[in-house]
């Protein structure tokens, strides 16, 4: 850190430092989907032709993972 003095009209000073961080980089499994290239059209066609009312009857996160197979299996 290094004190460079007062302002010129104020008793506050001015200070400059350098602050390096350096972090590892971890490698994620995880999946990322682009969205921008989301194929909006297609995802609206699944989802007019998708039973809501037959494809929604287990708890929340059975019910998700039937909707996301349905939007994101290519057929």
């Amino acid at each position: 850190m290094q004190d460079l003095g007062a302002f010129y009209t104020s008793d506050h000073k001015l200070l400059c430092f350098n602050l390096d961080i350096v972090k590892d980089m971890e490698r994620s499994s995880s999946v990322r989907y682009d969205y921008k290239r989301m194929d909006t059209k297609g995802a609206q066609e699944k989802l007019k032709s998708f039973n809501w009312n037959e494809e929604l009857y287990g708890s929340v996160e059975e019910d998700w993972e039937r909707l996301k197979e349905t939007l994101f299996n290519p057929e």
